[in-house]
């Protein structure tokens, strides 16, 4: 029988008292280490909650952690404790050790470094430099230059004030504010009730998600793209949108979960090519482009500013004012677009998902089809999409119809995938 010693058995190591008896709980060995045996009598290792507090023990021989500590995920902690495992554990919160004062994270007890810290109750903010100690007494340099006075205390200017990388906003009774404001630039922001930071990128709040510009903290409206690749669409008051969403002429049919976009309609003018324009079905296309876009255009217009060649990437072979006209090609077609934009996109060869987000954005996009209306060239305005279907405008029928996604690769693949937006 083994006593006053330690024994290793089934992959554990005990240790047991003078009258043989296994030992529980914390225990001084003769070498110095305070140790930790679980209810089984089994020492434990890494980091364990004991009496709601947290400890450390080393991973090969189980001793206990004391004062400053470097954990293995890099956190820089703090273990208030006895030699004999009594004691407050890893600290959490605003800490005097000696004669400084320190902040460790509230959840996970990492020492906070170069961090600004909101005193509610007070309405001010103290920092904590980069050696985690509160700065007293002393000019900080983080974002602007304050002088912190001796309870740590920072100075801060009436208006906007930066603070290391996070704004807050000071009112002239010279308190911080948080909620709701609307500041220079007329951007409606919102500071953290529980940082007094202002807020940034997605949030929830009250039942409702916002997007706040990364950059100035301005509340998002309307159609927004988020980093995750979503388009999303914000009402006036910065209220994520779910489900039917009508802006003006545009239908988004949103996600009823996570708001995305995964349908548009644009609620574009149909215009007819004919009779005017028996082979003009790509400038009439355009022309719809064009007018969505907000230019005062017309068909006859712009068919006489389309440039003319023998070749359909550089001008409309023929005259598309008689039936024996042939055909434009986008970037035959891309100077009539530039001159009214100031800009065009070739997008023959572009993927769904290219021409989707064009279609988000409110820009029509020509396509060009092959044996459709019993022409074996022929051009529609593309103006949105669902499910499986597109939309789109038709010169010759001059109709708004629609169809699979299937069908229109199978007529655009036989035209060369052409498409022009911009």
């Amino acid at each position: 029988m083994v006593k006053n010693g330690e024994a290793y058995a089934n992959g554990h190591w005990r240790y047991f008292g003078a009258d043989g008896t296994m030992q529980t709980g914390f225990v001084q060995l003769k070498d110095g280490r305070t140790v930790y045996y679980n209810g089984a009598g089994e020492m434990r290792y890494g980091e364990q909650a004991i009496n709601h507090r947290w400890y450390y023990f080393d991973p090969v021989n189980g001793a206990m952690k004391r004062g400053w500590f470097t954990l293995p995920d890099k956190r820089k902690v703090y273990y208030d404790l006895q030699a004999n495992g009594q004691g407050r554990g890893m600290l959490h919160g605003q800490q005097q050790l000696g004669d400084q004062i320190y902040y460790f994270n509230d959840w996970n007890g990492a020492l906070r470094t170069n961090y600004a810290h909101y005193l509610a109750k007070m309405g001010k903010l103290q920092y904590y430099g980069s050696d985690g100690k509160l700065a007293r007494r002393q000019t900080v340099r983080a974002g602007g230059q304050y002088q912190a006075d001796e309870l740590g205390y920072l100075a801060l200017k009436l208006g906007e004030n930066l603070v290391g990388t996070n704004w807050y906003l000071v009112s002239a009774a010279g308190r911080l504010l948080t909620g709701w404001q609307v500041i220079a630039g007329n951007r409606t922001v919102y500071y953290d009730p529980a940082t007094a930071a202002m807020v940034k990128g997605e949030r929830h709040l009250a039942g409702h998600w916002y997007y706040f510009n990364p950059v100035d903290g301005h509340r998002s409206t309307g159609l927004t793209l988020l980093p995750d690749g979503r388009y999303v669409y914000y009402a006036a008051n910065g209220q994520m949108q779910y489900g039917r969403v009508q802006a003006g002429r545009i239908t988004y049919f949103t996600n009823r979960a996570s708001g995305a976009i995964e349908g548009v309609y644009n609620d574009a003018e149909v215009i007819g090519q004919n009779p005017e324009l028996p082979t003009g079905c790509e400038i009439t296309a355009v022309t719809m482009m064009l007018r969505y876009a907000g230019k005062d255009v017309n068909k006859i217009q712009l068919a006489r500013e389309m440039p003319r060649s023998n070749d359909g990437n550089k001008g409309f072979v023929g005259d598309p004012f008689s039936v024996t006209g042939w055909w434009i090609f986008p970037t035959g077609v891309a100077p009539v677009v530039n001159h009214h934009l100031g800009h065009s996109e070739v997008m023959t060869g572009a993927s769904l998902a290219a021409i989707k987000t064009k279609l988000i954005l409110g820009h029509l996009v020509v396509a060009w089809v092959a044996n459709v209306n019993g022409f074996v060239n022929h051009a529609i305005a593309l103006t949105g999409y669902q499910n499986d279907r597109l939309y789109f405008n038709n010169p010759w029928t001059a109709r708004k119809e629609s169809m699979s996604v299937a069908e229109f690769y199978q007529h655009w693949n036989q035209d060369a995938q052409r498409a022009l937006s911009y």
